[in-house]
């Protein structure tokens, strides 16, 4: 439902996600003028430091000429969510136009051109975009125009905690995601699916949302059938395979793309290890056989998994593996599990090692530590400070007890605001 605003009419709603919902609208300026904007209303906004990340974005491109990234107008706080409202643009979800039928190779290397201009863009804002989708961009081809939404999902590259969680459309995840990072490399793989759908319509692997291990396994060693490309030139055909090399330092920089684009340079015929393992049928095996080969994230799972079983000293070792990788997820167990076997100092360290990979469970656990004083000094001030990084990335437990630490101190308004962030995050999770 249109959130209502006493300046804002709804004219009708373009999208809704698991977040947010999208709408365009009648905005009545205070000089009396009407304009159309779109409006992005997002109920709850659980990571303040990352809707504050998307916010400076945002700035940056409004005013250092950002081309190809949404012009955003106002941002209203709503209880504990916003309002985000945004100047109206002409154009559709390339996904939807590509329902339709697939681009012309003209049209294609066209808008292929413009978004790598905006990956660049924000490349020298030192944030790659996680989640490089057709669903993530609007198209006008009549204009010749292509904007790259959803911004939520830009991070500096390298390996961080934000990279471990296999996130968003999972149909579009480079690889080395698995292993909990992601680098500028990513968004080529990511652009070469995204060109290989705009110009046939389709993905190149057979990919499900709801299978995100034979995903993974696909993306990793699925063969690519040139076959439905065979109407597109050589060097086009060459460089999207490139694009897609399942090794991110075999890939082409967007650089070398545009110079590619610029000569029509045929390059040689890959060489990778596509076809080389036999497709698993099933999630099951698809996870078990990426664990086997060195893949962090469904290692981690399985930890996990054996943890809840009861088997501490397996998911133990199997933790202590991944932490000594500098999985931060694994770290941060580990440490729980240490913590709670009496090892508080070890448990502290594993703790401090995850936080510096920017893990809020790290921090939350690092503030329990120096609320109760194990394996450090007992310190209210660092326990409040852990609290209030941890509940400010979006824990949800943090919150809670950031609220109760500053009613302790009488910081009254503050502790409202985090309970009630805390509890509508949890009320947000019993409806999922």
């Amino acid at each position: 439902m249109f959130l209502q605003q006493v300046d804002l009419k709804a004219i009708e709603k373009l999208g809704l996600g698991a977040y947010s919902e999208v709408w365009r609208a009648e905005q009545w300026c205070a000089d009396g003028q009407q304009r159309k904007v779109i409006v992005r209303y997002l109920p709850v906004v659980a990571n303040i430091v990352a809707f504050a990340r998307e916010k400076e974005i945002y700035r940056r491109a409004l005013h250092q000429g950002g081309a190809g990234i949404p012009r955003l107008l106002e941002v209203r706080r709503v209880g504990v969510g916003y309002l985000q409202i945004f100047q109206d643009a002409p154009g559709e979800e390339l996904k939807k136009r590509l329902e339709q039928s697939p681009l012309s190779c003209e049209a294609a290397l066209d808008l292929l051109i413009r978004l790598i201009k905006v990956l660049r863009s924000l490349n020298s804002w030192s944030v790659i975009h996680s989640d490089i989708k057709p669903d993530n961009l609007i198209c006008d081809l009549n204009q010749r125009d292509i904007r790259l939404i959803d911004l939520t999902d830009c991070f500096k590259p390298g390996a961080f905690y934000e990279y471990e969680h296999y996130v968003g459309d999972r149909c579009y995840t480079p690889p080395e995601r698995m292993q909990g990072w992601l680098n500028t490399s990513s968004q080529v793989f990511m652009l070469g699916l995204t060109l290989w759908e705009m110009l046939t319509g389709v993905s190149p692997f057979k990919v499900s949302t709801k299978t995100p291990f034979l995903n993974a396994a696909q993306l990793r060693w699925g063969v690519l059938n040139m076959e439905r490309l065979s109407d597109c030139p050589l060097w086009l055909q060459r460089l999207i395979a490139h694009m897609l090399h399942p090794l991110a330092d075999k890939r082409p920089t967007l650089e070398q793309i545009n110079t590619i684009l610029q000569y029509r340079t045929v390059l040689p015929p890959v060489q990778d290890d596509r076809g080389t393992v036999p497709m698993p049928g099933d999630e099951a095996t698809a996870q078990l056989r990426l664990a086997q080969v060195g893949y962090h994230y469904p290692r981690f799972l399985m930890a996990v998994e054996l943890e809840r079983e009861g088997e501490q000293n397996k998911a133990r070792h199997e933790y202590a593996a991944l932490a000594n990788a500098g999985y931060s997820r694994a770290q941060n167990n580990l440490g729980s599990l240490l913590q709670n076997s009496g090892r508080y100092e070890t448990a502290v360290a594993l703790f401090k090692a995850a936080l510096k990979k920017g893990n809020p469970y790290a921090a939350f656990n690092l503030g329990r530590a120096y609320a109760a004083g194990q394996g450090v000094e007992k310190d209210l001030a660092a326990a409040l400070h852990y609290f209030d990084w941890a509940a400010r990335h979006g824990h949800m437990q943090a919150q809670y007890r950031l609220a109760g630490l500053l009613e302790e101190v009488g910081r009254d308004a503050e502790a409202v605001f985090w309970r009630q962030l805390a509890e509508a995050q949890e009320r947000n999770a019993d409806t999922e």
